[in-house]
């Protein structure tokens, strides 16, 4: 005859495996670990950018990061170039600048924190003086270079640079006109900001006339990271600088360019108001023809920043735009 088992064994026996599953699937349960920030581990300059002599062939660099907390569950991360035609960056973090211009590196988990954090990375940029050789006869530059250039008879300077005029024959008495953004000592002009004025060469009735432009010099155009599909995006396949809008016709709309300068001070500046040159393609099947009179489908665009307006005549229609900085089009850097 089988002894019976008390009923109080059968309920604690069953209580015990309750206590057991219960205890043991939450005393092993792990909470996930997200990630918190990303740190640079480079040393940076004052500015916060990390500087390549570009010149010296000093063009690669390779990121030095860390992930934080050093338990979070996933640490692998995105990297992107707010312009890659002129700084890259491969998804280990292996910087190339192609030219010399700057670029910002961001870095964003792929945890789905939307962490992230930015470096920028900048070329060394010289101040160089430069000499011109005049030809008084022909009042003329006989030579041009990457860092001045002949618009028709207007000479065009980058102001960061210094120069003074070498002359064919003897020395010829300069005299400005029509700006004090320029100072001259020793022979030497040097700009303190963009302008347009005139250089006369000569005295009385021998005098000549050289028009000259001095520009800022364009270090830096991007995209400034301010799409809000941008600041919440964890694909590594997402681009910042190839960005689909959907815009109503009336409404202004404004790309987040980033454009600094490199002053004769030898600091970068953030400009507000910069040259752009815009490129409108409209797209007819499945290609895009270029829009000759960009006033056919644009109202507008406010030179301060990057703000368009189509018109009705848009309405419907799928447009790819360019914009390209003034004055850097010897390195190619274009955004669209």
């Amino acid at each position: 005859m089988k002894k019976a088992i008390p009923i109080i064994v059968i309920v604690g026996a069953i209580l015990a495996i309750i206590a057991i599953g219960y205890f043991g699937s939450t005393s092993f349960r792990k909470d996930t670990v997200f990630v918190s920030s990303i740190r640079i581990n480079d040393e940076l300059d004052e500015d916060g950018a990390i500087y390549l002599d570009y010149d010296n062939n000093q063009r690669t660099w390779a990121i030095d990061y860390s992930v934080l907390p050093l338990d979070a569950d996933n640490k692998e991360v995105t990297f992107s170039s707010s312009n890659e035609e002129a700084v890259s960056v491969d998804q280990d973090g292996n910087v190339t600048m192609h030219i010399a211009a700057g670029a910002t590196i961001t870095i964003r988990a792929k945890d789905g924190s939307n962490v992230s954090t930015r470096v920028i990375f900048r070329p060394t940029i010289e101040i160089k003086t430069l000499g011109f050789t005049y030809d008084f006869e022909n009042n003329s530059i006989s030579s041009t270079s990457s860092e001045y250039l002949m618009e028709g008879e207007t000479l065009v300077v980058f102001g960061k640079n210094r120069f003074y005029f070498d002359f064919v024959g003897e020395e010829i008495p300069v005299s400005i006109e029509g700006t004090d953004k320029v100072t001259f000592e020793d022979g030497i002009f040097t700009p303190t900001g963009a302008d347009e004025f005139i250089f006369n060469f000569g005295e009385g009735e021998d005098t000549k006339q050289l028009n000259v432009k001095v520009v800022d010099y364009i270090s830096s155009i991007g995209f400034d990271g301010g799409y809000l599909n941008y600041t919440s995006a964890t694909s590594d396949e997402f681009l910042n600088t190839d960005v689909d809008y959907e815009v109503g016709y009336k409404n202004d709309f404004v790309l987040p360019l980033k454009v600094e300068i490199f002053q004769s001070s030898g600091k970068y500046e953030r400009v507000q108001y910069f040259d752009t040159d815009i490129k409108l393609e409209i797209r007819e099947g499945e290609t895009f023809v270029v829009v000759e009179d960009l006033s056919t489908y644009l109202v507008n665009q406010v030179g301060d920043e990057a703000r368009f307006r189509f018109n009705q005549a848009a309405e419907g229609k799928i447009f790819r735009l360019g914009v390209r900085a003034l004055y850097r089009d010897i390195s190619g850097v274009t955004l669209q």
